[in-house]
Formats: C-alpha cells, structure tokens, sequence
C-alpha cells in the first residue's frame, strides 16, 4: 500500500492511522497478542527510514548548493 499525495499534514496523519489500524486487523486476525505495536512499530519504522533518506538527499543538495556558491564567489 502506498501513501498518494495530500492537501494536508492532517490528512498525511489520518491515512497513517487508518494503515496501522489495518494492519493491526490483519495482525490480530493471525493471532498476535500487541496487534497494534507490532502494526505501529513496523509501519513508523518505516516512515523512519524513508524520511532519513530525505534528509541524506537534502544533505546531497546543500552540500552541492554550497559547493556551487563557492565556486561563484571565487570568480567575483
């Protein structure tokens, strides 16, 4: 299941809580006892690594920005 893109952060919550909660059914209907933190746990982890990988492409592009800035003022 992916997430599509939303008008709001509200949104982007409520879409979240709604997939931990079906896969919780789902955990719960094969017999797991903490359904929910094993839902919640997985799916945030998750989330967790998708956003580091923003943050390690934002690093990418400030460091490339800075680098051009250098380069810009070397040539005043």
């Amino acid at each position: 299941m992916t997430l599509k893109p939303f008008a709001s952060t509200s949104d982007r919550a409520e879409a979240l809580v709604q997939r931990i909660n079906q896969l919780a059914r789902d955990f719960a209907k094969d017999g797991a006892k903490e359904a929910f933190a094993l839902a919640g746990a997985g799916i945030l982890a998750g989330q967790l690594v998708k956003a580091l990988e923003r943050i390690e492409r934002l690093e990418g592009d400030i460091q490339l920005l800075t680098d051009l800035l250098a380069g810009l003022e070397k040539t005043r």
